[in-house]
């Protein structure tokens, strides 16, 4: 039976890093990065939502489960490379959701590496952009100097 479902809320956090090693996992303020993002997940004002993490790691996946009963399976290391798109991670998730007959109506994709989130600024935006007649969103914030020399 077909499920629809009105907002998936994908939070990608592959196991290798470049630059800071277990930059997923390690602690800010008493808990790990990607636990505000699932407690800004969570905070959503939306009752019918999937909160899925999109994960190459069973050590990531452990240490959220105390934050979130997860309950999908590891991304292939194939789609958690340097160089990997997020379309492919998230055609994956929508695949394997497509085969437990999940269909959904809005995407959100919380990174981790952003974990200062207000959640009413978050539901505001959430509520503005499925109300409106746009397919899709991206929050950007404007840069002290150029982007050029960035």
């Amino acid at each position: 039976m077909k499920q629809k479902i009105q907002l998936l809320v994908i939070i990608p956090a592959r196991a290798k890093s470049k630059k800071l090693k277990n930059k997923n996992i390690r602690r800010l303020g008493g808990h790990p990065l990607i636990a505000y993002s699932i407690q800004a997940a969570k905070a959503i004002n939306e009752r019918n939502k999937v909160i899925h993490l999109s994960t190459d790691s069973k050590k990531i996946l452990n240490i959220s489960k105390k934050y979130y009963d997860f309950t999908n399976d590891l991304r292939p290391k194939n789609l958690s490379g340097d160089y990997s798109l997020d379309l492919e991670f998230l055609n994956y998730t929508l695949r394997q959701y497509k085969k437990k007959n999940f269909f959904f109506k809005f995407c959100l994709i919380l990174r981790p590496t952003n974990p200062l989130r207000n959640k009413e600024t978050i539901n505001n935006f959430y509520r503005k952009f499925k109300n409106s007649k746009f397919d899709s969103l991206k929050s950007i914030f404007e840069s002290p100097k150029t982007p050029y020399k960035m």
